[in-house]
This record gives structure tokens, sequence and C-alpha cells, in this order.
């Protein structure tokens, strides 16, 4: 799991893993979550794809690892989660790219 602040060195890769449980109030709807690494300008860069599909009435706790590239300057970058439910994950990664990230799907931060 990525600590609430996980500091790193310029340019270095790294190495995590996230777990979720998809949403089940909409069983059959075509669901998607993505992880994202937020850029110097606000906006989720480094895109990790975690779920795409129907989760059904009882889904289960899903554990995906991710790889990024820490970002070259020096800051705070959050780590956002986005939740979307479009018929493709291009499209909600479209979604998620073309907007600020909400500070409410702020799961932690790289500094």
């Amino acid at each position: 799991p990525l600590p609430a602040a996980a500091p790193r060195q310029p340019g270095v890769e790294l190495r995590g893993t996230v777990s979720f449980a998809p949403q089940k109030c909409y069983a059959t709807c075509i669901t998607q979550y993505i992880l994202g690494f937020v850029d110097e300008a606000g906006k989720p860069s480094q895109m990790q794809p975690l779920f795409d599909g129907c989760p059904g009435h009882n889904p289960r706790t899903i554990t995906k690892q991710f790889v990024i590239t820490a970002p070259k300057q020096p800051g705070e970058y959050p780590v956002a989660c986005h939740f979307d439910m479009m018929y493709t994950m291009q499209d909600a990664m479209d979604n998620f790219r073309n907007r600020k990230v909400d500070p409410t799907r702020v799961v932690g931060y790289i500094i």
C-alpha cells in the first residue's frame, strides 16, 4: 500500500499496490476505477487502469500493482482514484485527464 506520503528521488521508478472493492449499488453498470498521479498543473498523469467491467452484486476486493516514474521537479504530488461509469476505459481515462483532481479522491502523496 502507498503510505500517506511517499518520499522519492526525482525520476526514479516507484512500485506499489492498491486494494479496493468495486461499487455494488449498480451491479450491472460498466464501471471503471483509475489511479492517477497528479502533475505540476494539478491534472492526472501516469494513469493506471484498475478495473473495467460490471462489478456484480457481491464484488470482491481487488489488489493491483502499479509502476510509475516519480516527477523530476521537487514538490508534493497527490495520488488520486477516479471512479466512472462509461462504456470504455478510454472514455473514463479521458474524463479523468480533462479535469482537475477532486480533493476528496486523493489517497496519498508523492513528495
